[in-house]
């Protein structure tokens, strides 16, 4: 290993590395604090001491081992993996290449120690809290650096929720007195009007010399136009057509009868 890839281990680090024992479970220190939250943080001393650390911003780089070990035992990064790949261990091939395997945990363990160091400076952590975490992230390396053909997880991607094709046909339904208007060849500001002082679109329809059917026939004309549309380009299936005609025809019946009804916006 090169001295220029040899990490830095502070005071505070070095005596955690070395059999330092500083007793305590993981909780931040200002909830240790705050006797109002001691239940939460007898809670807390239960949790896996890695899991609170990472919800606690403590930054352990426990993901990136095999990057750090490539730093360190001076490798192309794709060399490694390969190595990785045959099923060796990072301590065989620390081996390999001639590093000092106590020097290379060492160093491993150390990136992850600089973050606890981190933590106790920034009032994160405090001293005698640390012990526990200490031992699972030497532990957690430990298995880590010793295990064959070991990879860094993966992160994980959020995957896209699932949106049902069926809600992107438009059945007009959220501009029924914009359409009614246009099949009623009126004026946008008069069916306003008409809705304010209490009439139902079918009223309005009435006065203007339509049958009692004429705006639901048009606006569920519209509708079935697009559910047919996405039938035809195959986005929905003929049940899911089936289900948006009846819940047009529903919502379209109960606006049309509604006084003062509004388009939602």
């Amino acid at each position: 290993m090169t001295q220029s890839n040899k990490f830095f281990i502070t005071t505070v680090t070095a005596a955690f590395l070395f059999g330092g024992a500083w007793s305590g479970a993981l909780i931040p220190k200002a909830f240790a604090e705050d006797a109002a939250v001691s239940a939460a943080a007898s809670q807390a001393s239960t949790q896996d001491p890695i899991d609170a650390a990472n919800q606690a911003g403590i930054q352990l780089d426990l993901d990136h081992i095999v990057d750090n070990s490539a730093t360190i035992l001076d490798m192309d990064y794709a060399d490694l993996k390969d190595l990785l790949a045959s099923g060796k261990s990072l301590m065989e091939i620390a081996q390999y290449s001639e590093s000092n395997q106590q020097d290379f945990e060492s160093s491993i363990i150390s990136i992850s120690l600089q973050g606890i160091d981190n933590a106790i400076n920034n009032g994160l952590l405090s001293g005698d809290q640390s012990a526990q975490l200490i031992s699972e992230v030497r532990q957690r390396i430990s298995s880590a650096i010793n295990q064959a053909g070991y990879q860094d997880p993966v992160p994980s991607v959020p995957q896209a929720p699932v949106v049902d094709p069926a809600q992107s046909v438009d059945l007009g339904l959220d501009k029924i007195v914009a359409l009614s208007t246009i099949y009623l060849n009126m004026e946008y500001i008069d069916v306003e009007d008409a809705l304010k002082d209490g009439k139902s679109l079918d009223d309005i329809a009435q006065s203007a010399g339509k049958s009692d059917s004429f705006l639901k026939s048009q606006l569920l004309d519209y509708a079935t136009q697009n559910i047919q549309s996405a039938v035809n380009n195959e986005t929905i299936s003929d049940e899911q057509a089936a289900d948006l005609k009846t819940k047009a025809e529903a919502a379209v019946v109960k606006a049309l009868a509604t006084p003062g009804y509004q388009d939602h916006v």
